[in-house]
């Protein structure tokens, strides 16, 4: 029997059916999106397909800068039946929502890049919201957005604006200014450590820029041209939150946090979950050449005849392994989530490798 995707208010009863739809998310999507419910859930809208509750979205109404705005906190739908409209129509009901309330300026926060919520609200009129322009709109004020829509909570999100002001700021920063915030932001990560370590080649500025510098833009290229291959462009993204966040991390645990940013398939409403033998190949290229990396860079820990060299050594090691194996992990902002969907096989492989080269460091090169 056919059914059409109709939207409601939330009912006093509807929490059991609202957790089973997060449940349909993969972890820890599903804990936020349900928290994120329970807080937002007096102006919460429910997707209901026949008699069954498949969606949520919650709008959330704030002020900043004396600005009344619309924030589409979180828009989730049962992963069954995705495809069948709910997440559209979910969307529209809350944009007709914040008409009603007069909000002028609205703002979501999107997963990833060119994700299938990314094209949904890109095509009604949201665009992206990077970090100048929110500089630019907000000044020091820009912590109350960021509070307000939980981007503190999400990195390697981006958040999208949709405006009927003349200010709207409209188009993309180019890739070469993403990339080059996050190479000086995860150069800046890589002193930090050095600092903290107290160790002279990793507090020289100009090596951190030259090691770090070669690892990602090695790791993300091998990304390009494998897209480049299968006929696809991409777009390399900087994550400026997950930068902020690095360098204290960094400083308070001694380790590399790796989220400087990914690179991304360009071409609107590609299906990633349709192309996951692609989608892994894409995403497995990039940890390779990490792992290629740490090899060779600890090969001069061992066989490098000065000191120089093998503190060099290490630096590279750890900045490639760090790299690479954090981008192994399956969850969903990284490339781990993507090589794992695409090709199993390859993921453990990828892992084995990782294992066999730490234990080759930790036992036979010192």
């Amino acid at each position: 029997m056919n059914h059409e995707i109709t939207i409601r208010k939330i009912q006093p009863d509807d929490d059991r059916a609202v957790w089973e739809v997060a449940k349909t998310l993969g972890a820890p999507e599903r804990y936020f999106a349900y928290l994120s419910y329970k807080r937002g859930k007096a102006n919460a809208l429910a997707a209901v397909y026949g008699e069954v509750v498949v969606g949520c979205v919650v709008p959330r109404v704030a002020r900043i800068a004396g600005e009344k705005i619309g924030m589409v906190d979180w828009i989730f739908v049962d992963r069954n039946v995705q495809g069948k409209g709910a997440g559209k129509a979910l969307l529209d009901a809350v944009l007709s929502y914040f008409q009603e309330e007069g909000c002028k300026t609205l703002y979501a926060l999107i997963d990833r890049y060119n994700s299938p919520s990314w094209n949904m609200f890109f095509h009604r009129g949201f665009m992206p919201f990077e970090f100048d322009r929110q500089f630019k709109v907000f000044g020091w004020r820009i912590i109350s957005l960021w509070w307000v829509n939980s981007y503190f909570m999400a990195p390697g999100h981006f958040i999208m604006r949709k405006t009927v002001k003349e200010e709207q700021l409209a188009g993309e920063i180019g890739e070469r200014r993403h990339f080059l915030l996050a190479w000086l932001g995860f150069s800046f990560v890589a002193w930090i450590v050095g600092l903290r370590y107290d160790a002279p080649v990793l507090t020289s500025i100009p090596v951190a820029l030259g090691v770090v510098g070669i690892s990602i833009f090695a790791h993300e290229l091998a990304h390009k041209l494998i897209a480049r291959f299968f006929g696809f462009k991409t777009v390399f993204k900087a994550n400026e939150l997950g930068l902020l966040f690095s360098a204290p991390f960094s400083l308070l645990v001694g380790v590399h946090y790796p989220t400087y940013g990914s690179t991304y398939i360009k071409q609107k409403d590609w299906p990633y979950n349709k192309n996951l033998r692609e989608m892994g190949l894409i995403y497995v290229a990039g940890p390779v050449v990490s792992l290629v990396l740490a090899f060779c860079f600890l090969g001069l820990t061992h066989w490098g005849d000065r000191e120089w060299l093998e503190a060099l050594g290490r630096v590279g090691f750890w900045t490639n392994f760090s790299l690479g194996s954090f981008n192994l992990l399956p969850i969903p902002m990284l490339d781990g989530n993507k090589i794992f969907l695409g090709n199993k096989t390859i993921g453990v492989l990828l892992v084995i490798g990782f294992v066999l080269l730490w234990l080759l460091k930790r036992f036979y090169v010192q």
